[in-house]
């Protein structure tokens, strides 16, 4: 990245979010600076507006909810006693103690990089993201265009007191997991219901599979065979994984097999 013209230390959130309507394209936020200053970013900017001293870090679990500040890195999570499971194991995919220190969830939710296991597990945990300006679900954010400045993450108590599954494939060529998958679910007289289903990976963003996550609702959650044939023709007829080849097609149909297999498996 080149150097930059200007680093602002805005002091509050209301200015910070000024100086980026004022910059536009040319400013970007930063905190942790992991993405921005990597080679993986693809943009070069004039303007980076801090946010490390006005975003909150802390995590805390409320009546009915998990909140996470934005500005929380992913070794805060790991190390965080109350951090769900799946979570925890979705950020030490991250190999690098080093970057997990820095690296904060603001950043990687901003980055929609799907390489990582985080943004799947959080779609499965039906995370919301709150912004200076407005509060919309994880999904919605993903897909739209905006620089919301993100404050604060919410998962309700109801998702992340149900166990879940995370499978992933890794190729020996790349660095970064090929494909992920997060899977939450529930038993239901010996039947799966509630069911979501988020991927990621780099042949893919990062997206709920809602038409699966039917299609193993009411399924008995002993019949393998059953689970197995009805993921692999939901994959295949998913609007969303029409491009992916027949291989890794057969391969995120197994790995969603095992991850709604792990999250029966543990669930209280």
């Amino acid at each position: 990245m080149k150097s930059t013209i200007s680093f602002h230390r805005p002091e509050s959130l209301h200015e910070a979010v000024c100086l980026k309507r004022e910059k536009g394209h040319l400013a970007a936020y930063i905190s942790g600076g992991t993405f921005i200053n990597s080679s993986d970013h693809p943009q070069e900017y004039e303007h980076l507006i801090y946010l490390e001293n006005i975003v909150s870090n802390t995590l805390s679990q409320r009546k009915d909810k998990f909140e996470i500040g934005a500005n929380c890195t992913f070794q805060q999570l790991i190390d965080f006693p109350g951090c769900p499971q799946i979570l925890a194991e979705s950020a030490l995919l991250i190999s690098s103690r080093n970057i997990r220190n820095r690296a904060t969830l603001g950043g990687h939710l901003a980055s929609r990089l799907s390489r990582g296991a985080l943004l799947p597990a959080l779609l499965a945990l039906n995370t919301t993201v709150h912004g200076v300006e407005q509060e919309l679900s994880l999904e919605a954010y993903l897909n739209a265009e905006n620089d919301l400045l993100l404050t604060q993450l919410t998962l309700p108590l109801h998702s992340i007191s149900r166990a879940a599954g995370l499978s992933f494939y890794r190729s020996s060529t790349i660095r970064s997991c090929s494909l992920i998958v997060a899977a939450l679910s529930s038993v239901d007289e010996a039947c799966f219901t509630k069911c979501r289903i988020g991927i990621g990976g780099t042949v893919t963003r990062a997206m709920l599979l809602p038409q699966t996550a039917g299609a193993v609702n009411g399924l008995s959650c002993r019949d393998d065979m059953a689970l197995n044939r009805r993921i692999n023709n939901s994959v295949q007829s998913e609007p969303e994984l029409q491009g992916l080849d027949s291989f890794h097609s057969h391969m995120l149909a197994e790995l969603i097999f095992q991850a709604v297999k792990k999250s029966v498996e543990v669930s209280p």
